[in-house]
């Protein structure tokens, strides 16, 4: 029989075969590298491994950076989406509600109180604004620069008015105006802006600090941020001396 001595024996021999078999591990086993160099991987003095341990760095740091690249391109795309709205040009890249958005924006730079009506049924008008007091009707349309917008839609705009009992209407397009139109418009107090005359509007209401729209974008060689112009062409060089070539947001255009 096996007595309590002997178990007692056992196991100790155990437990000193497992710390041996660790300290082997640790000493010699582990210390080695796969070229059987002391310290090779682990004090990189195994120039193998010491280049593949850097390599795998390397690849590692860049994946991160071209994340964080992405992530800043989204960013700076949103927010140069949000600017092109200000610019008369790119009103033609605008869904019809984003248009409507648009001309409240730039209203409520010109100083009046705006509210957006629902995008349908809205009663013949897009925009109800309020200026010293006054109410004004704004119906916006977003045609081609080639169409011509005619009295009937005017009308309209006209029975809204007085049924809200509005003190002018304004009527606000991507094109232009036919003469009877505009002489519907002064008869009845209708303004009609053009994409000409909206033009001259956003130029009053954005100031010249914010007409040049400028951009971040990352060096995908060590992660430095770089700013261009997106009216500027040229490539720049990072602080580390990396040459950065400019790449506009995703979903702008190159003016």
């Amino acid at each position: 029989m096996i007595n309590d001595s002997t178990i007692i024996s056992l196991a100790i021999i155990f437990i000193l075969f497992i710390i041996v078999y660790k300290a082997a591990d640790y000493f010699y086993l582990d210390r080695f590298c796969e070229h059987q160099v002391f310290n090779g991987y682990r004090k990189r003095r195994c120039i193998e491994c010491s280049n593949a341990l850097r390599r795998e760095e390397e690849e590692k740091l860049k994946a991160e950076i071209l994340q964080r690249a992405i992530e800043l391109q989204d960013q700076e795309a949103r927010r140069i989406h949000q600017l092109r709205k200000e610019r008369a040009e790119d009103f033609y890249s605008l869904t019809p509600r984003e248009f409507e958005q648009a001309i409240a924006n730039l209203y409520k730079k010109l100083g009046y109180d705006v509210q957006l009506t629902p995008y349908v049924n809205d009663g013949g008008k897009d925009i109800i604004a309020w200026k010293n007091g006054k109410k004004y009707l704004i119906e916006c349309k977003k045609y081609g620069p080639d169409k011509k917008i005619g009295r009937p839609l005017l009308q309209k705009l006209f029975a809204a008015m007085t049924e809200e009992k509005a003190y002018k209407g304004i009527f606000v397009a991507t094109c232009y105006f036919t003469d009877s139109a505009y002489e519907y418009g002064k008869k009845y107090n209708i303004s009609c802006i053009s994409f000409s005359t909206l033009s001259k509007m956003l130029t009053e209401a954005i100031p010249d600090s914010e007409k040049e729209v400028e951009f971040d974008q990352m060096c995908l060689e060590c992660g430095d941020i770089v700013s261009f112009f997106i009216r500027n062409g040229e490539d720049r060089i990072c602080s580390k001396g990396h040459v950065v070539k400019k790449q506009l947001p995703k979903g702008y255009f190159n003016p």
